[in-house]
């Protein structure tokens, strides 16, 4: 479990340098507080969604943490979009149906395989894993916005802030 978690803290601190360091180049305007707020809320709530991820693989959840928790990040953003932008166009609504279609094809085993939930809480932490990518996505969505590089600078650093506290 701790390999995971130092590969996930190492990877937000090493995108975090490279982000600084294309800052330092490109020198993008500073963002709102608010923005930098978001942007930090949405990396921590990402990051203990990956960490839900890698725990349930560790667990033996494999097979259903990753198709669950790809559900959920991607059907949660849409009814959020649906709910506070309205609904989209019918092709945009048939693209989702078919990507949806796409995870839950891509994530079936052989015919003679057994199911592999035994109990509902094997759902656990595939549903925190999707809710916290899902909720990143959203928030990081308003944030983008306001700029590029400083939302995934404010989110690296809320990632790294909540990775630190679990290590």
């Amino acid at each position: 479990r701790a390999g995971a978690w130092r590969a996930v803290f190492y990877a937000e601190i090493v995108g975090l340098v490279l982000l600084l360091a294309a800052l330092a180049i490109y020198r993008e305007r500073l963002i709102s507080t608010r923005g930098l707020l978001l942007g930090a809320a949405a990396g921590a709530i990402g990051s203990l969604g990956l960490l839900a991820l890698y725990r349930a693989m560790q667990v033996g959840k494999m097979s259903i943490a990753a198709p669950v928790s790809a559900l959920l990040a991607a059907l949660l953003p849409v009814l959020v979009g649906a709910l506070t932008v309205g609904l989209p166009p019918l092709t945009q609504i048939g693209g989702v149906w078919l990507a949806l279609l796409s995870i839950w094809l891509v994530s079936q085993t052989d015919v003679d395989a057994k199911p592999r939930l035994a109990r509902l809480s094997d759902l656990r932490l595939p549903l925190l894993a999707g809710i916290g990518f899902g909720t990143y996505f959203i928030l990081i969505h308003g944030v983008a916005q306001e700029a590029t590089l400083w939302p995934m600078i404010a989110s690296r650093t809320g990632g790294t802030l909540v990775l630190v506290a679990v290590l």
